[in-house]
């Protein structure tokens, strides 16, 4: 993502001068629980279904996606690309990811797979306190 983002930028300043850069987004799969086990539990189980949604028509079809993902959470939490843990983590996450990145804002996706309401909307009212994490660091 950092080579991308930074060759955007070179690009647009070649092209826009001083104007302001656009936003640069990173999305990535988040779940957010009181316990860091809780939410890797549920976020393994949500994936595996998103995966298997994500993917059932080009397995039917034989072709291959240009930005493949791996089958497991854990694969794709750890190359980066999603996180589940506490709201303290995610605080320390986020800005390291954008950090990482060249990108200027962060894209959770809370909801995927089977994650129920509940679950969905908890995480996204726990990921709101670890910004607040944040601002008091």
């Amino acid at each position: 993502m950092r080579v991308c983002a930074d060759r955007f930028s070179a690009v647009w300043k070649e092209t826009h001068g001083e104007a302001p850069l656009p936003r640069i987004g990173l999305g990535r799969f988040v779940v957010v629980a009181k316990k860091a086990s809780d939410a890797r539990a549920a976020a393994r189980r949500a994936y595996r279904r998103w995966y298997e949604s994500f993917t059932f028509l080009s397995s039917l079809m034989g072709v291959s996606h240009r930005h493949a993902r791996p089958p497991e959470f854990d694969a794709i939490a750890e190359d980066g690309r999603a996180f589940a843990g506490t709201p303290e983590d995610a605080a320390e996450y986020v800005q390291r990811q954008l950090a990482e990145s060249g990108a200027n804002y962060f894209v959770g996706q809370f909801a995927f797979g089977n994650l129920t309401q509940e679950e969905t909307l908890s995480s996204i009212a726990l990921f709101s306190e670890s910004d607040d994490h944040a601002r008091e660091e």
